[in-house]
């Protein structure tokens, strides 16, 4: 039983090293303020709303692509 938590801990670890990896490169192509960077790292810690959050940043990085056109 011990396994396999710590296989589901490595698994969760992971992703939100790699959802706060992703969520930082989005803030940054969108050019966000610090609360939104605060948020993205916060919201990274619960892989399910990364996944949200991050399709949120792709959204606003591609309104305010077409915004600056």
């Amino acid at each position: 039983m011990n396994i396999h938590f710590d296989f589901a801990a490595q698994i969760y670890f992971f992703l939100v090293v790699v959802s706060a990896g992703i969520s930082i490169l989005l803030v940054k192509k969108a050019k966000m303020g610090k609360l939104e960077m605060f948020i993205g790292l916060f919201m990274s810690l619960l892989p399910p709303f990364s996944l949200l959050f991050i399709l949120v940043m792709l959204y606003i990085a591609n309104s305010n692509k077409k915004l600056g056109e």
